[in-house]
């Protein structure tokens, strides 16, 4: 289509509270589809940054309206891009060159984090990794201080 909307290298996107956000990793990008208005905006880019924490976006989720984003390469890290434009390390793999971080999902409490490795740490298209993060660290990131129900 001639009036088509071109990006490089989609990625991950996910839906949340009638905006949906996606990356395209070819140009560090993260995209925000405002539905109601029907209007698209950018919501992040590595290049606004003179060292930016963020790099190589990936996979993507939420943890209520805090945008958690997977690296494909950079430092492979789960980075948070808090409500108030606070971009934050949440964790870092460390050894697992040649891979990415990849599927983050919450547990419904959302008093853990899941997600792989998908070549673990030696780097090729096999021993992939799926790692289980548990504890109250991750409701810092969203700028409330509520707590899973039972902590």
């Amino acid at each position: 289509m001639p009036t088509a909307a071109r990006f490089n290298g989609g990625e991950g996107i996910v839906y949340h509270q009638g905006k949906i956000y996606f990356d395209t990793k070819g140009y560090d990008r993260i995209w925000m589809y405002d539905i109601a208005a029907q209007k698209i905006s950018l919501f992040y880019a590595a290049a606004w940054m003179d060292s930016p924490v963020l790099t190589g976006v990936d996979a993507l989720t939420m943890y209520d309206d805090t945008l958690l984003v997977c690296e494909d390469g950079g430092d492979m890290q789960i980075v948070a891009i808090t409500p108030a434009g606070e971009i934050k390390p949440v964790l870092q793999l460390v050894g697992y060159y040649f891979s990415e971080i990849s599927g983050a999902a919450l547990s419904p409490d959302k008093s853990r984090l899941y997600f792989s490795s998908q070549r673990g740490v030696i780097g090729r298209l096999k021993g992939g990794v799926t790692f289980e993060v548990a504890g109250p660290f991750l409701k810092h990131f969203n700028g409330r201080q509520s707590s899973p129900a039972g902590e």
